[in-house]
């Protein structure tokens, strides 16, 4: 579990989660890290997929007290109904639809509409055309808001409170 889960767990281990907090921890947390909350705590917790699979490969006969605590600690998390996971990504392809057509200006968002069609996800001729058209920082909040919404709704849905 990381060591920045931690840091933010000092910091936010109580209700109300946090939610520009948790953005930003997510934004540094690893392609393959998926964040969880406790329902009942707020406590925030980051795992890998390397610390899952290591769930199936080891005995806690062959390890250290210290890591038998954490393997622990990680199955508790992945079968308890009171750990939620969180979305840490969207699906780019629709959110980029929406982006493109959340554009003011008509010609530029008909041009990134046709570029969208010709191109799956986020390919190189998107990022030169979000480059060439000064659009980087405008997609960046487009997506942090829209993680931001998907994750206050999941803490709606499990009635879990923040800010």
């Amino acid at each position: 579990m990381s060591e920045s889960s931690a840091e933010l767990n000092a910091e936010s281990n109580f209700l109300p989660v946090n939610l520009s907090l948790l953005l930003d921890e997510l934004r540094m947390a690893q392609e393959d890290e998926t964040q969880y909350v406790h329902r009942v705590t707020g406590k925030l917790q980051l795992i890998s997929e390397e610390e899952i699979a290591v769930l199936g490969e080891i005995h806690d006969d062959m390890l250290p007290e210290v890591e038998v605590e954490i393997i622990d600690d990680i199955r508790e998390i992945l079968m308890s109904e009171d750990w939620i996971e969180l979305p840490s990504s969207l699906p780019e392809e629709p959110l980029l639809d929406q982006f493109a057509q959340s554009i003011a200006d008509e010609a530029l968002r008909t041009r990134l509409q046709t570029q969208l069609k010709t191109s799956y996800g986020m390919s190189q001729g998107i990022m030169d055309f979000l480059y060439e058209h000064d659009l980087e920082d405008a997609w960046d909040k487009f997506q942090r808001q829209a993680l931001e919404t998907a994750i206050a709704t999941q803490l709606k849905t499990h009635k879990i409170p923040f800010v």
